[in-house]
């Protein structure tokens, strides 16, 4: 069996502490390839938040071998990620939009055994498509859910790109005191 081994040092305790999460399918006859998570922006005793502005998506390798993501600056990795949030009843869903490529190739980033890949998402950029009626309240308590996915293709197999579907979840406080104040600045 394979043993977690220690986050990295600048983002340990958010990732042990601040985050629920689902694995990804087993690889045949294995365990889980990767982990994602969902760090808190900010964390205490009495609650977690996350800033909508930037917050970030973690995967884990936690094979044993050398596997490859796609990097979200091309057409390849650009629509890997996508993201819900649930406020009480209402979910609200972010994609990213559509873009015209300048330059476009495809640019794996292998992730070590028990290294990290760190993806920044910046979910009221106009790099996200926003939800119908999504007008977030400060300091509500939400569900984030997030995705990762990678379909197989011929690049993939070539570049020894994992494939997949990773999910992650974490309650946490959508904290738009930080946002407003970038905003206003």
């Amino acid at each position: 069996m394979i043993t977690r081994r220690k986050s990295l040092l600048l983002l340990s305790s958010c990732l042990t502490s601040s985050t629920e999460s689902s694995l990804a399918e087993p690889a045949p006859n294995g365990p889980p390839q990767f982990k994602l998570r969902i760090p808190a922006s900010t964390s205490t005793e009495e609650r977690r938040s996350l800033r909508l502005k930037e917050f970030y998506l973690v995967i884990t390798n936690q094979s044993a071998v050398r596997l490859g993501v796609w990097r979200d600056w091309s057409r390849w990795g650009w629509y890997c990620p996508a993201v819900d949030i649930k406020v009480r009843e209402t979910s609200f869903e972010f994609r990213r939009k559509g873009k015209a490529w300048a330059r476009n190739f495809a640019d794996p980033y292998y992730i070590d055994p028990g290294d990290h890949y760190v993806l920044p998402v910046a979910l009221l950029s106009d790099e996200w498509i926003q939800p119908n009626n999504f007008k977030p309240e400060r300091f509500k308590e939400a569900v984030i859910s997030a995705t990762f996915t990678i379909e197989p293709s011929k690049d993939t197999k070539r570049l020894n790109i994992w494939t997949g579907v990773l999910k992650a979840e974490t309650t946490a406080v959508l904290d738009l005191e930080n946002d407003a104040k970038s905003v206003a600045s």
